[in-house]
């Protein structure tokens, strides 16, 4: 049996959680429990996912390999086997895999994927963002 709440404590360590942890406690069956609290993990935002499918549209022109099969061999490449998705990755899972992506397409392909902050980045925004 398992029982979630969510718990949120703020900068002035004020503490909100959306259910009563007694009452929680209160409704398991006589047994042993273990109570874990572990800290929740941002979903990836849409930027990351916009700017890595920039990325495979980018090397999708320059290769003319659809930018699709760009995305499945990453994800088979760089994802743990049982996953071929990036739907449900945290934040720093995308951004580790993006990392990944990068640095395989610069040693493998020669091709230097820009980032936001890259001189050229808003010019690729403006080239890649639309295709």
């Amino acid at each position: 049996m398992q029982i979630q709440a969510n718990l949120v404590v703020t900068t002035s360590k004020d503490i909100v959680c959306s259910r009563s942890i007694v009452e929680m406690i209160e409704q398991l069956p006589v047994g042993k429990y273990r109570i874990v609290i572990e800290e929740q993990a941002s979903v990836c935002t849409v930027p990351q996912k916009r700017l890595l499918w920039m990325w495979f549209t980018y090397l999708a022109r320059e290769s003319g390999t659809p930018k699709a099969e760009w995305y499945t061999y990453y994800c088979n490449k760089f994802l743990e086997s049982g996953e071929h998705s990036i739907k449900g990755m945290t934040s720093s899972q995308l951004a580790f895999l993006m990392m990944q992506v990068q640095a395989d397409v610069a040693s493998e392909f020669g091709i230097q994927l820009p980032q936001p902050g890259d001189d050229n980045y808003n010019y690729f925004v403006r080239e890649y963002s639309i295709k």
